[in-house]
């Protein structure tokens, strides 16, 4: 588990985070509606091709830095505080640069019209939830985000591993 302990991601950390989230959702996200046709005049088929963050590049560098980091700084062995603190470092100055995700992720909902109202049709609650997913992380639902984090992160392990290892041979 790489997360940081609760006692040292303070309120105001939590809500520092959660500003710059919102402000990367405005400023980076975005997200293009195309209509379906179905046979009932009275449900529709909307479809969101939703360009999220792309989180997969902020934990490959994050993950990257602090397994190099970790591994190196003699300091940090054993010091579960300094490598909290770290860690909880560098994600907030990565999450800074998060960015939209190259690739668009696709979800479809189906709304019914009463009356000139316009509703979410019953059943779709965990729909919804991917859509805010979709936007949050630019992976289809929680359990793909959950997959590509590992991935993205075993890619940082390799990869810093790799350069470990070619600074022992030039010390050499």
């Amino acid at each position: 588990d790489i997360s940081p302990r609760e006692d040292i991601v303070t309120e105001k950390i939590r809500q520092d985070l959660q500003n710059v989230l919102e402000d990367k959702l405005i400023k980076e996200t975005s997200f293009d509606v195309i209509e379906k046709t179905t046979n009932d005049k009275d449900v529709h088929t909307i479809q969101y091709r939703i360009y999220g963050l792309d989180f997969k590049k902020v934990i490959e560098k994050s993950g990257m830095a602090l397994i190099k980091k970790v591994t190196t700084d003699k300091a940090l062995i054993g010091n579960i505080k300094k490598i909290d603190q770290l860690i909880l470092d560098t994600i907030q100055k990565d999450i800074q640069g998060v960015k939209k995700a190259n690739d668009p992720v696709y979800s479809e909902i189906e709304i019914s019209s009463e009356k000139g109202q316009y509703f979410v049709k019953d059943g779709q609650e965990n729909l919804m939830k991917d859509i805010y997913y979709q936007f949050l992380t630019g992976a289809n639902s929680e359990k793909d985000f959950q997959e590509g984090m590992t991935k993205a992160f075993d890619a940082a392990k390799t990869k810093a591993r790799s350069e470990l290892e070619k600074d022992e041979k030039e010390e050499k």
